[in-house]
């Protein structure tokens, strides 16, 4: 209840799910996106009381804003992408990676952290097991991704005239997809776009990660399950998509299960203006116009 506490330990498992990885799962088999993993605190809404709405995949998500700190143990190669700041990237990376990691919070330049060749060497990451910290503030969820194959792009973008703010974004990705190796500029991109145009409210956490999952396109605090696309346009819907839901649902707390008309819709049109202005030969307005047309009958 409001101005109390409680101290939880809980003990669980989790089956990460290969069959239907459709907002999370497995996508090959050493590269996973984790999600929904953890017993989570039904909310008490100021409003509406306990919120007693069951998740049962027809439904998006209700969830308090909360401080995670995160430990994720892997083996050497793999890398980790999580909700959050990674705390300890000298620890876990090897001075090559981590000046390069280092480098691409200063830059508006794409840097590639880990290219084709560098999985070649297999000398990334320092140690046999290596131990991934994250730390993350009021945010609603934490998700985090591992692969030992995957491809890293990171750059910056000012998101804040006044305080000089960065905001690194990125994507991680499989190398065969075609279309991912543009998605770190097209995050940074949009980030700058929804900071100084519409919403216009500087992007409200330190990251934004784009990891080449499955689905349809799926939004976490600060990391993004998305597929590949077929067209430049897609790639650039689906990303600015999922990030203007950065700002709605997350930052703003809105109940996804009883709003889910608003985050969506507001998600949906300022998708439209932005991907616009990131590519230009796409008009969605009019596309979803022609869409209904069809079947309008």
């Amino acid at each position: 209840m409001p101005e109390s506490s409680l101290e939880l330990k809980i003990e669980w498992s989790f089956i990460i799910p290969s069959v239907s990885p459709v907002r999370m799962g497995a996508y090959d088999s050493t590269s996973f996106f984790v999600a929904l993993w953890y017993p989570q605190i039904a909310v008490y809404d100021d409003i509406a009381g306990w919120s007693m709405y069951n998740y049962t995949g027809q439904q998006e998500f209700y969830n308090d804003a909360n401080d995670y700190e995160v430990d994720i143990t892997m083996p050497r190669e793999y890398i980790v992408w999580a909700t959050g700041i990674l705390t300890n990237a000298e620890e876990v990376l090897n001075e090559e990676y981590f000046e390069k990691y280092n480098d691409a919070h200063e830059t508006e330049d794409v840097i590639n952290i880990i290219t084709k060749k560098d999985r070649e060497k297999k000398q990334i990451t320092k140690n046999e097991t290596n131990t991934w910290k994250f730390k993350a503030r009021y945010v609603p969820d934490f998700a985090f991704a591992v692969s030992n194959t995957y491809l890293w792009d990171l750059t910056s973008v000012e998101v804040d005239k006044s305080t000089g703010r960065r905001v690194l974004t990125g994507a991680a990705y499989n190398e065969k997809a075609e279309d991912f190796y543009e998605v770190a500029a097209i995050t940074r991109d949009a980030v700058k776009l929804l900071s100084e145009d519409l919403p216009g409210i500087p992007y409200p956490y330190p990251t934004a990660v784009i990891f080449n999952g499955g689905g349809n396109g799926m939004e976490f605090p600060m990391l993004i399950n998305n597929p590949e696309k077929s067209s430049r346009s897609q790639t650039v819907g689906v990303a600015v998509h999922e990030l203007v839901h950065q700002y709605f649902p997350f930052y703003t707390g809105v109940n996804e299960i009883k709003y889910a008309w608003m985050e969506e819709g507001w998600a949906r049109m300022l998708q439209f203006d932005i991907q616009k202005k990131i590519e230009p030969s796409s008009n969605r307005r009019i596309e979803t116009v022609l869409d209904y047309s069809n079947i309008s009958g």
